[in-house]
């Protein structure tokens, strides 16, 4: 009897949770427009105890139209969480799985606030903190509550003060106001951090109003002078080039041992790899890699991705235009194309191992992309997308697209699409057959010089210039820059036409022609040699095939691949058809022979023995044509079902079928 009470309060404990929980769902909701919210923080950090305690301020205006009755926080480190408006307690509801575990958290307010009204959150919090006791550093991220709008950036100012120990120093995410003793931030993106180090030695410079600061040890001293001196130049140009700097301060600071690179650590804070191995990379290395990390404050700080991705390292978008970016600075202090040709490389490397680099690729698709996405998909094809498109562009049309994007979506989301219009509004051309072919597929680029002549007529010298693109369903079409170098030294560029497999261009000159270049700015990933075909590319590479005029590059598949791939009933029909369109029956026989033993629609079933019987005939075996007519003609299926083959004036049903049993097939010519 007392397991059958208890049971029973268990199921009514169980459902009122889960009313409450489907309450809450329905209530919370993200607006459209995230809402700009400030953080006001004091904060002390206890590095012995490993937190860091504090009050913050949040601010922000219920930007939607609809009433806001409930709000989520995300604090990953908390350890106590108390918020109030105004001296009323905000009620807890419930976390991710239920309870105070995992963020985020759900509480309801005191009172409805309807659109247009702010309102005012008093936080009193504590947080773990994650301190290396072996170097003394202390990392300052998700230290503190901040509202959760479903993972969405969202644009935030910052003031804060915290109190850290004498003997440490400080990087964090703002520059501090020396009237109110706040380090301040206006447009946060990403997040608001901080980094404690007790034996980091630090250096700063000002640049047109930036303050710079370099967090070092002594050992890595040499090269932390040079990051200094490389970030102020980078600012410089930056700031000319934009017309302006998304931050007043920059903070660079260590990273791990070895120097494999850097990455953005907070907003306005960046981390370069291995700068006690100074010696042991290039300077240009390190020049690239301080030009390239800030970069991304203003691609993935100031322009944030599109808002279904979480964060700067999942959006090709963003690592691709903030290489092209610090390509424009390289180029400008002319140090060689070294780096970003081995950025293009690692995208070639996937592509010669096959992978699917698809950019724009569905969650099923994204699944099977098991290798480094992060080299490969996301700054090898990111940075080779946007290089590919200055190429056809030219860097004047490039730059005025470019600056539009990060004047119209500073503080705001921009995905490829939204990029794409504005590139199209400026060029006032469709450019769906880039996107389709870089982004949207997993086409590469290739094309070669297959011949080229220079043949003088009186007083002028005609060369001309051969040149082919790739297999059609497997390489990019697009425009490529040819360069012609003559005797005299003497040069002229001319582009192909992208809508043609096999381009012949001209060149009129006064001397001989000496060498052909194509691409000769590096400013395109293309494969030197084309790819073989794989057994896996096969049904891909067949379905892409027309019914007319692709006879000779079936028959070639045919041969070579036919007892290695795998087919379904209908495509080994298709294959067998535009055999035929070639005259080879015997093949196209074959063919749709392997259909008919493969699981089918009766239908399906109907139109193969048919067509073998169409192939019989044709081959002059009328009584092995007339046992596939009558095979064809035992499929159930209705009367009225027709399979029309219009390129052939061809149209095979039932009736048609049984005149054949009196009358032969003839091909119409």
């Amino acid at each position: 009897m007392k397991r059958s009470v208890f049971f029973f309060l268990m199921l009514s404990f169980s459902g009122r949770i889960l009313t409450e929980e489907k309450s809450i769902q329905s209530d919370f909701f993200v607006p459209s427009d995230i809402p700009k919210t400030s953080y006001k923080i004091d904060a002390h950090v206890d590095i012995a105890e490993k937190k860091i305690t504090g009050n913050e301020v949040i601010t922000f205006k219920n930007s939607s139209s609809k009433p806001l009755s409930i709000i989520a926080i995300n604090h990953y480190h908390a350890k106590k969480i108390k918020i109030n408006i105004k001296g009323k307690s905000l009620e807890f509801l419930h976390g991710k799985n239920g309870s105070f575990n995992k963020p985020p958290f759900f509480y309801k307010l005191p009172k409805t606030i309807n659109p247009g009204k702010n309102i005012k959150l008093d936080v009193e919090f504590s947080s773990k903190i994650e301190v290396d006791e072996t170097s003394d550093q202390a990392y300052l991220v998700g230290w503190h509550p901040t509202l959760w709008w479903n993972d969405i950036p969202s644009q935030k100012s910052f003031k804060a003060k915290i109190s850290i120990p004498e003997d440490y120093s400080m990087a964090i995410s703002g520059r501090l106001n020396k009237k109110s003793g706040y380090y301040e931030n206006n447009s946060v993106t990403t997040h608001f951090g901080a980094f404690l180090s007790k034996n980091l030695k630090a250096k700063e410079k000002e640049v047109e109003g930036v303050l710079v600061t370099s967090l070092f040890t002594e050992k890595g001293r040499e090269c932390a002078t040079l990051l200094l001196e490389t970030a102020v130049d980078v600012i410089k140009f930056y700031k000319k080039f934009h017309g302006f700097y998304p931050f007043n301060f920059l903070y660079i600071i260590p990273g791990s041992s070895c120097p494999m690179g850097g990455c953005p650590y907070a907003s306005g804070i960046v981390r370069i790899h291995g700068q006690e191995q100074f010696k042991e990379e290039s300077l240009l290395h390190w020049r690239f890699i301080t030009a390239h990390e800030i970069g991304h404050q203003y691609w993935g700080e100031y322009v944030m991705p599109n808002k279904d991705i979480r964060n700067i390292f999942s959006s090709w978008l963003m690592i691709g235009m903030g290489i092209y970016l610090d390509r424009e600075y390289i180029r400008f202090k002319k140090l060689g194309m070294g780096q970003h040709k081995k950025m293009m490389n690692l995208y070639l490397e996937g592509v010669k191992e096959h992978y699917d680099i698809t950019l724009d690729a569905p969650p099923s698709l994204v699944k099977k992309q098991k290798y480094n996405r992060n080299n490969v998909l996301k700054h090898g094809k990111g940075f080779s997308v946007f290089s590919a498109l200055g190429a056809v562009l030219g860097r004047d049309t490039f730059k005025r697209a470019y600056m539009k994007c990060v004047k119209n979506y500073g503080g705001n989301h921009l995905g490829y699409k939204d990029l794409q219009k504005i590139f199209e509004k400026e060029t006032n051309e469709s450019l769906g057959w880039f996107f389709q072919q870089w982004v949207r597929s997993n086409k590469y680029l290739y094309y070669a010089i297959e011949s080229s002549s220079s043949v003088k007529k009186e007083d002028t010298f005609i060369s001309s210039v051969k040149i082919v693109r790739g297999r059609p369903f497997v390489t990019i079409s697009m425009p490529i820059p040819v360069k012609a170098i003559f005797e005299d030294g003497s040069s002229q560029i001319k582009y192909t036409n992208r809508h043609l497999e096999i381009n012949t261009i001209k060149f009129e000159s006064k001397s001989k022609l000496k060498r052909v270049i194509l691409d000769p700015e590096h400013e395109l990933a293309m494969l030197k040699k084309p790819l073989a075909i794989t057994v896996e590319e096969i049904p891909d590479i067949i379905s892409k095939l027309d019914l007319v005029g692709s006879s000779k590059e079936a028959l070639k598949i045919f041969k070579k691949y036919k007892k290695d791939i795998t087919l379904s009933a209908k495509e080994w029909l298709l294959f067998g058809v535009k055999l035929y369109d070639g005259g080879y029956y015997e093949e196209a026989f074959e063919a749709c022979k392997n259909g008919s033993k493969q699981k089918a629609r009766p239908f399906i079933k109907f139109v193969i023995f048919a067509w073998m019987g169409i192939l019989k005939d044709l081959m002059e075996k009328r009584k092995e044509a007339i046992k596939y007519y009558a095979e064809s003609l035992k499929q159930d299926f209705p009367e009225s079902y027709t399979a029309d083959f219009d390129v052939y004036n061809l149209e095979i049903n039932r009736q048609w079928t049984k005149e054949r049993l009196k009358t032969p097939f003839t091909k119409i010519k």
